[in-house]
């Protein structure tokens, strides 16, 4: 099969006029000018002053007022006191200091064998939340074991749950 010169000619002229046209597209600027926000509907709650200072404390001096007058010279400066040191393990690290973090889950408190369906359904046929609350596991974990979210405990869902134990 032999190419005719004028077809390369062709399909280059096409390529380069589809290269221009995106190249055109992508410069025209298409978006629309930012929406403008709607006024303010009902103006700002005024800001609450700032709370009076504790009664244990004299009020700052107003701004206009002189600073109070320097101690006369020869006497000494009251000693400036500081906190005692944090107990060790307390506080911050310094920087640069290696920390370690130990981490552990609580230990799991023992609840025995579980009672009988019967000894806590008060009416025979569910566990209600109230009745659940004499056995406290139970009663922690009653959402849980009332699978199809009605209230009550079946003794289906009772035996699932305590099998689950």
């Amino acid at each position: 099969m032999k190419i005719k010169p004028t077809t390369g000619l062709r399909a280059l002229a096409l390529a380069t006029s589809l290269l221009a046209a995106s190249v055109a597209i992508a410069q025209t600027d298409t978006s629309q000018p930012p929406v403008p926000p709607p006024p303010p509907t009902a103006p700002a709650p005024p800001v609450p002053p700032p709370p009076p200072p504790p009664a244990d404390q004299p009020p700052p001096p107003p701004s206009d007022a002189p600073l109070p007058p320097p101690p006369p010279p020869g006497t000494a400066p009251a000693p400036v006191t500081q906190a005692p040191p944090p107990p060790a393990g307390a506080g911050m690290a310094p920087p640069g200091a290696q920390v370690e973090v130990r981490n552990s889950q609580p230990q799991v408190a023992t609840v025995g064998t579980p009672p009988d369906f019967a000894t806590l359904a008060k009416s025979g046929k569910s566990i209600s939340e109230a009745d659940a609350a004499a056995y406290p596991a139970l009663a922690n974990d009653f959402q849980f074991a009332d699978k199809n979210r009605d209230g009550r405990i079946s003794k289906s869902e009772y035996e699932r749950w305590t099998q689950g134990k």
